[in-house]
């Protein structure tokens, strides 16, 4: 073939390539969003976000029934719980509508299901060393939920000074002193759910969301 013949191939290639559109494939990232569809949720392959961008995550989804603010998982490893609020981008700590999720090894499907409507969601939730008691940071109520696992049972409240609008949580190695940070007086608590022994508060600075330990 020769040279004249090669050319005429490769700019009837390239014309062709201007002319027909290639197929874009989907990819796990973000990507814009037409202007004309602004809604939030779910769509086929993949997820709105609040700013209108299409997220496509990598790998398997479980929709909730609203939006998780805390996740952790139990430790056996065996359950994931969600905070959930169901009152999507309305006013999220409103005191209605509180969800804990439970999602089993499988991965697949949240199989247990408990509403509180009289408890605020929060981004505090931790769970003891043995597995059999979950607490929930209610911020409205200035107080820290402890329920039964895995009947999801409130079994009692601790109540926090007024306004204090607790987040974080973390339990110790022993189980027998909760950590909690409550943002609008900047405090750390050390709290002793099962004694009667009076919690401890430091003051740590403005405005904390969480609490870690370091167990090492």
């Amino acid at each position: 073939m020769g040279k004249r013949k090669i050319r005429m191939v490769i700019f009837g290639f390239l014309c062709f390539a201007l002319i027909v559109p290639i197929p874009k494939v989907a990819r796990p990232g973000y990507a814009a969003v037409p202007a004309g569809n602004r809604r939030t949720g779910a769509i086929p392959g993949g997820w709105i976000l609040p700013n209108g961008r299409l997220l496509r995550p990598w790998g398997d989804q479980i929709h909730l029934p609203g939006q998780p603010f805390s996740i952790l998982l139990t430790p056996d490893g065996k359950d994931i719980y969600l905070y959930v609020s169901a009152n999507r981008f309305k006013d999220l700590w409103l005191a209605e509508g509180t969800i804990l999720c439970r999602v089993d090894e499988s991965r697949r499907n949240v199989v247990q299901i408990s509403t509180f409507t009289n408890l605020s969601v929060g981004m505090g939730m931790t769970i003891n060393h043995s597995g059999t008691k979950l607490y929930l940071a209610d911020p409205q109520a200035d107080s820290i939920v402890v329920l039964k696992v895995p009947e999801c049972i409130v079994a009692k409240k601790i109540t926090l000074p007024q306004e204090s609008f607790p987040l974080g949580l973390a339990i110790n190695s022993t189980d027998d002193c909760l950590y909690t940070v409550t943002n609008l007086t900047g405090k750390l608590f050390c709290l002793y759910p099962d004694t009667e022994q009076p919690a401890q508060e430091i003051t740590v600075g403005a405005s904390p969301c969480r609490v870690v330990l370091n167990e090492a």
